[in-house]
């Protein structure tokens, strides 16, 4: 709720950009809460009818970090390794985590970002996970 402070007789009303919850929740100004998107970018191409793994072309990578810079105030990014079953092999990868607003847009925005990511790698699917409630650690 806008707080409503009185000076030399004008009302100024101040919205808070974010506002802490009694459960440690950060909500945004909104109201929705903060998701965590967890993303893996693939290091090498699914194996071929041969079970050969060609790595993917580093512009790729560059191009979609870039895109992250672009449209997020920060993420952090790290070097993974991951099982696949169905290839029956281990896969590097970077994992991309970020926080943002939860809305309809964003689910929008994520699975069209995600079909284009699966283009762009040539993957049958590329790992991308929402998880439902951050919390912060407040002092």
């Amino acid at each position: 709720m806008p707080r409503r402070t009185t000076i030399n007789g004008q009302v100024h009303i101040r919205r808070s950009a974010a506002r802490i919850h009694h459960s440690g929740v950060r909500r945004p100004a909104t109201g929705s809460l903060l998701r965590t998107v967890t993303i893996h970018l693939p290091l090498l191409y699914n194996p071929t009818r041969f079970g050969v793994r060609l790595p993917i072309g580093f512009w790729k990578l560059r191009r979609t970090l870039r895109e992250m810079q672009a449209r997020f105030s920060g993420f952090t990014l790290s070097l993974v390794l991951g099982w696949c079953r169905e290839d029956g092999v281990w896969d590097p990868a970077f994992r991309i985590e970020f926080d943002a607003e939860y809305s309809s847009r964003l689910v929008t925005e994520l699975d069209l970002w995600k079909q284009r990511l699966q283009s762009r790698f040539v993957q049958r699917s590329i790992y991308m996970r929402v998880l439902t409630c951050p919390r912060f650690l407040i002092h």
